[in-house]
């Protein structure tokens, strides 16, 4: 398999259509007074398309984010060396494809109930494009700490805009009961999905109101598998403090110390 590959080798079917960086931020359509506008607001008339079409960036990304931590786990040679890549890097990478995998599924199913369809809209490729840095330490920062910081604030949009219009899709939070401290190992059950990737320390249990359509992925190809629960498990480096702010973001929260409630915040 070819090492460093570029981003013009990106294996991609007939659905898609590539557009360069160049082409995004030197598109005339950018002086436009309407460009200086909110169009996601729900009074702007393009609103809809607008979303539809952020939805789609946000797809793609995931999808270059997977093949990025991909070309990491595979372009550098395994070692301490100044451009070799950790062992604990690569699998890092790796637990990060899994999540990637996972996302781009996610996107899907957001795009289809949104009303878009796949290529749709056009594809840039500048996550991947930072993902191509010969330099291991470049592309880490560069990826996971500059462009994913600002996917954090892509999705935060994304959510904003689902609780303007009350989505209940887009916007989930009415559905969650709670989020309590857990143990280790959960007593399997079929509305349960677990998302820990093996870690068990600072547990974290989030419990829905009625069953969600949720995504299973299994370690072979093609195993993931749609599900519906009502329960889900993650493992978050900082268990407190996410709980802390759940809790003034007016979601339920069950204390890891005693087991009793903490009061949420009112609106």
């Amino acid at each position: 398999m070819k090492r460093m590959l570029p981003v013009t080798e990106l294996a991609r079917d007939e659905r898609f259509n590539h557009m360069s960086v160049e082409e995004v931020i030197f598109d005339p359509r950018n002086a436009s007074p309407s460009a200086r506008i909110n169009t996601l607001a729900p009074t702007y008339e393009n609103a809809s398309e607008n979303a539809r079409s952020l939805m789609h960036s946000i797809f793609v990304g995931e999808i270059q984010a997977l093949e990025g931590a991909g070309r990491t786990c595979w372009d550098f040679e395994t070692g301490d060396g100044r451009e070799d890549a950790p062992f604990a890097l690569k699998l890092d990478m790796a637990r990060q494809c899994w999540d990637e995998a996972r996302h781009v599924e996610i996107s899907c199913k957001l795009s289809e109930h949104m009303g878009s369809t796949i290529g749709e809209f056009a594809e840039q490729t500048l996550l991947y494009e930072a993902a191509c840095n010969p330099d291991p330490v470049l592309r880490l920062t560069g990826v996971n700490r500059a462009l994913e910081g600002l996917a954090i604030d892509v999705f935060k949009t994304m959510r904003d805009f689902g609780q303007t219009l009350s989505d209940p899709i887009l916007f989930v939070r009415e559905h969650i009961v709670s989020l309590r401290a857990a143990g280790p190992a959960p007593s399997p059950r079929p509305d349960l999905l677990d998302l820990r990737l093996g870690a068990t320390i600072g547990t974290v249990a989030l419990t829905l109101d009625e069953p969600a359509e949720l995504f299973r992925t299994g370690r072979t190809r093609r195993s993931t598998v749609t599900t519906r629960g009502t329960e889900i498990w993650i493992a978050p480096l900082r268990r407190r403090a996410l709980l802390a702010e759940a809790s003034q973001r007016r979601i339920p929260v069950i204390a890891e110390a005693a087991g009793h409630r903490l009061p949420a915040a009112s609106a």
